[in-house]
Formats: C-alpha cells, structure tokens, sequence
C-alpha cells in the first residue's frame, strides 16, 4: 500500500487515470501526513519545555489520599415570576379573557341587527322571470321600450275597440294554426294527437269569438 501513491504520480495526478488511482489508493494520505506533522511539533514543543525544568500540575489530592472534586464556578441568574399578562403584552398577542369578551360583545350586536325574516316568499314570479332573463342573455338582456300609451282609448263597446278585439282574435288564431303545422312532423310523438287536438278547439273557439264581433261591428256600424 505504501508503494501506491507513486502509481497515480507516476501517469499524472490531473489525468481521468490519475485522479481514479488517487481515489482507489489514496485512502486519506494527506489528512494522515497532516496529522503526523503536528503530532511531531506538539511533541518536540512538549520536549523543550520539560527540558528547561517545567513540570505538569497534577490535581490536589484531599486529606484522605483521594482527588480532590474540582469545583466549577456557575453563574446564578433570579428567575422571574410567570405571568401570562406579561407574555401576552410581550408577544403582541390578545389574552383569552379578552377574545372571550370581544366575541360576547360583537354577538350581542348581532342580535340587535338582526333582520327579521321574511313573511313571504324569496322570489316572486316576477322576480324569477327576471332572473331567467338575465340568465338568457347572460347577464345582459336587451333594453325594454315601453310602449307609449294612446292618448284617446277607444269608449267600451265601441266599432274601435270592437275591430280591435276581432284583430287580436286573429293573430292569436294565425299563431296556433303557424303551431299546428309545425307540429306536423311530430306527429310520431304520443303527445301529438292530445296537443293538436287542444289548439284545434282553441281555434274553433276563436273563430266562434271572431263570427260574434263581427255581428257586433256591423251592428255598431247600422246604428
């Protein structure tokens, strides 16, 4: 083993081969000579010293041939009293008296504002149907023109208000007969037969409404 350090000095100690042998055989060798080195000085030092008469003081034996226990000086500090209120203070942090007492007195006010509860429903059907508009047109439905009233409504049982009637009776004719032809191609479904037999008496009911404002408006027209 002695021999080895000459093995990686011998190819070169910065080359791949080198540094692989150094780490194979080496097995501490500085460290091992640094140690040796200082051992011979402290012994040389040592060796000067008991040559010029100096002796190393051995411990004091007591009066009965024993080591004497050797005493060691500790210093003493006054240990403070406890106090919560201190280390509360100390730390920046509420005491639980007090973080009982503040949530006593904000609940306290809680029960003072408090709302009473409602006697009726949340949401009322007009309220709902603005929340499913809102939510139609995500958050942004068109703006609502109010129609503006007619200044001269016509008199009850007048030729005006009479046509006016007849003519509402129509579109809402038109409308079902437009829903019954749609529903044409439905007519697989079970559905279909009681649906388009319902629009089918609710046009015939019209139509009975329309033949009598007619007679009403020809009426009004010969008087």
């Amino acid at each position: 083993m002695a021999e080895a350090p000459a093995v990686w000095q011998s190819v070169g100690r910065g080359t791949p081969a080198g540094r692989a042998l150094f780490n194979l055989f080496s097995d501490d060798v500085n460290g091992r000579k640094s140690g040796e080195k200082f051992s011979a000085r402290n012994k040389a030092v040592l060796e000067a010293k008991i040559a010029m008469g100096w002796r190393p003081n051995l411990p004091g034996k007591s009066p009965g041939g024993s080591l004497a226990k050797p005493s060691v000086c500790v210093p003493k500090f006054k240990q403070a009293a406890a106090s919560n209120k201190s280390c509360a203070a100390a730390s920046g942090k509420k005491s639980a008296d007090k973080i009982l007492k503040e949530l006593a007195l904000r609940q306290q006010e809680m029960e003072q504002h408090r709302q009473p509860p409602p006697r009726g429903p949340l949401l009322d059907d007009v309220e709902k149907e603005r929340l499913a508009e809102w939510m139609r047109y995500r958050g942004k439905p068109p703006e609502q023109k109010l129609r503006p009233s007619s200044q001269h409504k016509p008199k009850a049982g007048s030729k005006a208000e009479l046509q006016g009637l007849f003519d509402q009776i129509v579109i809402e004719v038109n409308e079902r007969q437009q829903y019954l032809e749609d529903l044409a191609g439905f007519a697989s479904s079970k559905d279909y037969q009681a649906v388009s037999n319902q629009l089918k008496r609710d046009i015939q009911d019209r139509v009975q409404d329309m033949k009598r404002l007619d007679h009403l408006i020809k009426a009004s027209s010969q008087a």
